[in-house]
């Protein structure tokens, strides 16, 4: 995958040589391991705390397929809790995204979870006025509905009759 995305600063850090430095391997500290993986320096170095694999990350590429299914592993892993998070869990797995933030939200973002966690209420929309036909008084049984429900069969006196029954408003 580095091969790749980084063929250029791979071709380069094998060199070593001090001319035309490609600019990402001087802005991110870029360095070899015994693997021949690229690895960030990262600023917390001289922190005893964490491990090497967290001081040095494995530098992923944005749009690589490897890369997706890495973001796609860790964002249910720290509870669906955004593009930060899912970043910090990331460079806690050992792992630099170039150009992380844009690449962790382009892949959470059809998150079907995230979707619901983060939608938004119905809101009424406000300052609508009520039609004047719905506001003006008028007499009662001026204007009367009914609703025919149809008929019934009952029994009076040992008869079947039908009955309608009317609703009026």
């Amino acid at each position: 995958m580095q091969r790749e995305e980084y063929s250029e600063e791979l071709q380069h850090l094998n060199k070593m040589s001090v001319k035309n430095v490609p600019s990402r391997i001087t802005s991110l500290g870029l360095l070899l391991d015994d693997e021949s993986l690229i690895q960030t320096s990262g600023h917390i170095q001289c922190l005893d705390i964490h491990l090497y694999q967290v001081k040095h990350p494995v530098l992923l590429g944005k749009r690589h397929h490897l890369t997706k299914l890495i973001i796609s592993e860790a964002h249910p892993s720290c509870c669906h809790l955004g593009t930060n998070l899912t970043l910090i869990k990331l460079r806690l797995m050992g792992f630099w995204v170039s150009q992380g933030r844009q690449s962790v939200k382009a892949v959470i973002q059809p998150c079907p979870v995230c979707k619901k966690i983060n939608a938004l209420p119905f809101e009424a929309p406000t300052g609508l006025q009520l039609p004047v036909h719905r506001v003006n008084l008028v007499h009662h049984f001026l204007q009367v509905g009914i609703d025919f429900t149809g008929y019934y069969w009952v029994t009076v006196n040992g008869e079947e009759a039908k009955m309608h029954i009317l609703f009026t408003l």
